[in-house]
């Protein structure tokens, strides 16, 4: 049944991925984004198949089990606290179930044909989806303002682009690796989000280290020159972007300390002191689903995320949820240092992730949002499967 449910995915994943990005665009938003709901919805139901079928093969490691209780706590909590409960339910239940799905995937594979049918795919996607990004950006990177001044424009669709760049560690070849890694880190330069630069840095950075400093397969001569021709090649691109933009790039960063991270230290003390203020039945099990941005809306009907998913984890799904929360990351850490002894191309790409993974959830959300987190959950997914697949192919 695995090659179907494969195929089913592969389809559904790449069709909802372009409708997702292309419903970035305003001009096209109503149609791409009814689109990109349907298909997800497609995803959901599969998933939800493929875990009613193989329950039992499904929570037999830590890590799924962790993952298993967060789905069935964050959906009593959802039930329990929703106004808009299909919204809320659709939103929470979705990296869980990716995440079931692409390890039956992987576990159900024992010639790991199918991860080797997606990664061959994945250049295709990324590219199809480069393309779209660039188009889009096209027409939003600059805006007027009432005075008839350019302004610059920031572009979230970049974490789109953005989160696929752990897959391409896992390429079969270092001039395709690096391919994607520095067309990734040029995307996201004309994306202007500070977020997603420090962590395209951090990932190059980290593939550097690993592939031409402490590889002892690299010579150290040539090691240095590729590293510095990479960063080179890096630094050229900023330089040439940030002039062309007057700088912009560049004092985005000068200016966190005056906006301090564009107002986000203040909405962080006030989504504490909103904590602070619940009772502790709600401490305990939070308010729901996104109830920071409740919580903070006023009356003129503008409100507010955390910004932050601990912050946010806290506050809707209150300390028992930041505590399975925090139980994941932790098996996440574990694995890395696991994976770092068996396997250095899905140790490189977990720990890319994980990086990811950190600075978005510092800085940012990808709990809240039906979209991107998804990739992060399909690269451990079918990091576990891979896993679990050997380990019983060895007790055999």
């Amino acid at each position: 049944m695995s090659k179907p449910i494969t195929f089913i995915t592969y389809g559904l994943l790449g069709l909802w991925s372009l409708c997702a990005l292309q419903a970035n665009d305003v001009a096209t938003f109503a149609t791409f984004s009814y689109f990109a709901i349907v298909l997800l919805l497609l995803l959901e139901a599969v998933a939800l198949i493929v875990i009613i079928s193989n329950i039992g093969n499904l929570v037999n490691s830590s890590l799924n089990m962790a993952v298993f209780v967060w789905l069935i706590y964050a959906v009593l909590n959802t039930i329990v606290n929703s106004n808009d409960l299909f919204r809320s339910l659709r939103t929470i239940i979705w990296w869980p179930l990716i995440y079931f799905l692409f390890y039956y995937i992987a576990y159900e594979d024992s010639q790991e044909s199918n991860v080797r049918l997606f990664l061959k795919a994945f250049p295709f996607l990324f590219f199809l989806m480069l393309l779209l990004f660039v188009y889009m950006r096209t027409k939003t990177v600059i805006r007027y303002d009432e005075y008839g001044k350019e302004v610059f424009v920031q572009s979230n669709a970049i974490y789109f682009n953005a989160l696929l760049l752990p897959f391409a560690f896992l390429s079969k070849t270092k001039r395709l690796k690096y391919l994607l890694l520095i067309i990734g880190f040029i995307l996201v330069l004309i994306s202007f989000k500070r977020s997603a630069l420090i962590y395209s840095v951090l990932v190059l950075f980290m593939s550097i280290y690993y592939d031409f400093v402490k590889s002892k397969s690299v010579n150290i001569v040539a090691g240095i020159l590729l590293s510095c021709a990479i960063i080179a090649a890096g630094v050229v691109a900023f330089n040439y972007i940030n002039k062309e933009t007057n700088n912009f790039i560049l004092n985005r960063f000068v200016s966190m300390q005056s906006d301090e991270g564009s107002g986000r230290l203040d909405i962080y003390k006030t989504v504490w002191k909103k904590f602070e203020d619940k009772s502790l039945e709600d401490k305990l099990i939070g308010s729901g689903q996104n109830s920071v941005l409740a919580a903070s809306t006023t009356v003129e009907g503008t409100g507010v995320s955390a910004h932050n998913d601990f912050l946010e984890v806290l506050f809707d799904f209150g300390i028992v949820g930041l505590i399975i929360y925090l139980y994941i990351i932790l098996l996440l850490i574990r694995r890395l240092f696991y994976l770092r002894h068996i396997d250095d191309r899905f140790f490189q790409a977990n720990y890319a992730a994980f990086l990811i993974f950190i600075v978005m959830s510092s800085v940012s959300h990808l709990i809240i949002y039906p979209t991107f987190f998804a990739y992060l959950a399909m690269i451990w997914a079918m990091t576990e499967g891979l896993i679990k697949n050997k380990e019983r192919e060895n007790e055999q």
